[in-house]
């Protein structure tokens, strides 16, 4: 999973970059679900799910709350808004 925290935080050739990366470690590993992970998607964006098809290989696009109940679910249970919660509560401190 490649991580970025904005969705203007990968210009062109730098998304070019990172996707070359993921699909090369998705041929070299080809059980592997290979993710580019947004955390704050542009404002207005609805479509927070998506999968590209870079090099013949499928990567999976996830942003904003989307991303976070991909990685906050555990025994089809979302932690996600739980997170969330918490965090702020830490951070009011």
């Amino acid at each position: 999973m490649e991580v970025k925290n904005k969705h203007n935080t990968c210009n062109s050739s730098s998304q070019q970059v990172l996707l070359d990366k993921l699909s090369k470690y998705k041929k070299e590993h080809p059980k592997t679900e290979c993710i580019w992970g947004v955390i704050n998607p542009k404002l207005g964006d609805c479509n927070l799910t998506k999968t590209i098809v870079h090099k013949g290989v499928e990567i999976k696009k996830f942003q904003g709350l989307d991303l976070l109940s991909y990685v906050f679910t555990h025994n089809e249970y979302n932690y996600s808004l739980r997170v969330i919660k918490y965090i702020k509560f830490l951070l009011s401190k």
